[in-house]
């Protein structure tokens, strides 16, 4: 199987904006959660709860000829060109499993 994880951190009110987009080039599911993070908006080097700001994860399990199509269409739908837009980030998937079969999911399944 060749698959990826895409995660993407984004600003909370593109949420919505990113998943109309998504749904548009066919993106069957994605989880999304909600988090607290600090970047490049707070101080060099330091760990300050009080500079966390709310942002949205998305995760979402892709085969790896989608992969483009994906993360660029969160970049765009994401995009405002200030700090704290966000990120996105892809990494391999080695298995996956259907819990209600207890069995290695196909690539169809995917």
């Amino acid at each position: 199987m060749k698959y990826k994880k895409i995660t993407a951190i984004i600003q909370t009110i593109a949420l919505g904006e990113v998943k109309k987009r998504l749904k548009e080039i066919g993106v069957k599911g994605m989880s999304a959660f909600n988090v607290m993070d600090y970047g490049e908006h707070a101080a060099p080097y330091t760990f300050d709860p009080d500079k966390m700001i709310q942002h949205i994860k998305i995760e979402i399990s892709a085969r790896e000829s989608e992969v483009d199509k994906i993360v660029n269409a969160i970049m765009e739908s994401a995009h405002t060109g200030m700090p704290g837009d966000g990120m996105v980030t892809v990494l391999p998937v080695e298995r996956v499993w259907r819990i209600c079969t207890k069995q290695e999911a196909t690539e169809d399944e995917i």
